[in-house]
């Protein structure tokens, strides 16, 4: 048995804040579209942006990840097997380490009222990484867009922003 320190552990420190944007309606395969469509929109015209998107219809008590082996070529598919609940979304919004991603968190979750002609979204200052890993875990798909790669914080070793 072989014995570790924590300090030893692969640790990833985020350049900025996390902010979750909170979507309360249950969304359709259009109105996901719709939101993945105005994060590039608004990650064109924010460069210094970086967000991810996860909708998922899994219980995150319960969802695990594992690769569907069917004897074909290619890459196999990546399935989420859990308790099935109502379809959500998981969407994260960083900034840089000169400039914060909250203005563009406010101006997609505007323009997400703004479709569905009512206050349906709600931006949350996030503590560290560990939302990632929460997102990811149960995601049936996982779409990222800017510079920062937010699969490299997909496992729980992490740390939070100073």
């Amino acid at each position: 048995m072989s014995l570790f320190r924590l300090s030893e552990l692969r640790q990833v420190k985020l350049p900025a804040v996390l902010y979750n944007l909170q979507y309360f309606n249950e969304p359709d395969d259009k109105d996901i579209m719709s939101v993945e469509n105005t994060l590039r929109r608004y990650g064109k015209k924010n460069p210094y942006a970086s967000w991810f998107m996860a909708p998922s219809s899994t219980d995150s008590k319960t969802a695990f990840k594992y690769s569907e082996r069917t004897g074909k070529r290619g890459r196999p598919k990546t399935k989420v097997d859990g308790d099935k609940v109502k379809k959500h979304l998981h969407i994260g919004i960083m900034g840089n380490a000169e400039k914060s991603g909250y203005s563009m968190a406010k101006t997609v979750a505007n323009s997400i009222n703004k479709r569905a002609g009512k206050k349906i979204t709600r931006v949350v200052a996030m503590q560290g990484a560990g939302f990632i890993t929460y997102s990811y875990q149960q995601a049936d798909s996982f779409k990222q867009g800017g510079d920062f790669d937010f699969t490299q914080c997909k496992d729980d070793f992490y740390i939070e922003v100073d």
